[in-house]
């Protein structure tokens, strides 16, 4: 397990054909807080993202291209140092304080070395909630598509969410701060 500190902020909001594109920055901590003898642990990490994202309507699709800066990891034979990540997420909204989520991400490591360092994949489904604006709760399940390094068999996440841009009267300047335990 790992406690992850997440800030984003949009770099960009324009109106297309297609929907609303976004542009959004995002930033990563982790801390390890979970026990290493069952690879639950690791390194603290950092990693920087760039999400690329579609709103219409209710629905919404985004692309999260990222890199994952830590301090290389014995798992079981292999040796795990940074990544890159990619990840394809979705969103639903039901109502107006209520979403369906979905993502799937893949990582590779850049300096992995030995036979179990295949790139580990994993999907997850989820619910957000908005129950006292600018606060919200979300939680999901998933596991692993792959038998790669770091993929679960199963996981688990909660996350409680601080929206500054619903905070202030400046809406499309949004910045999250979100706490998660995963």
């Amino acid at each position: 397990g790992a406690l992850r500190l997440v800030a984003r902020v949009e770099l960009l909001e324009r109106a297309t054909s297609l929907g609303v594109l976004r542009l959004t920055s995002a930033l990563d901590g982790t801390l390890p807080t979970g026990d290493e003898a069952s690879f639950a642990g690791g390194t603290a990490s950092v990693r920087p993202r760039l999400i690329v994202g579609l709103a219409r309507g209710r629905t919404d699709v985004a692309l999260d291209l990222g890199y994952r800066i830590r301090g290389a990891t014995r798992i079981a034979d292999a040796v795990i140092d940074d990544e890159v990540t990619l990840g394809v997420l979705a969103s639903v909204g039901l109502g107006t304080d209520l979403w369906l989520l979905g993502e799937a991400y893949l990582w590779q490591g850049i300096a992995t070395a030995g036979p179990t360092a295949a790139p580990p994949a994993e999907l997850l489904a989820g619910a957000r909630y908005r129950f006292f604006a600018p606060w919200s709760v979300q939680a999901g399940l998933g596991g692993g598509l792959t038998h790669g390094y770091g993929a679960p068999m199963c996981r688990g996440l909660v996350s409680l969410s601080y929206d500054m841009g619903r905070a202030s009267a400046r809406v499309h300047e949004r910045r999250v701060v979100e706490v998660a335990a995963l």
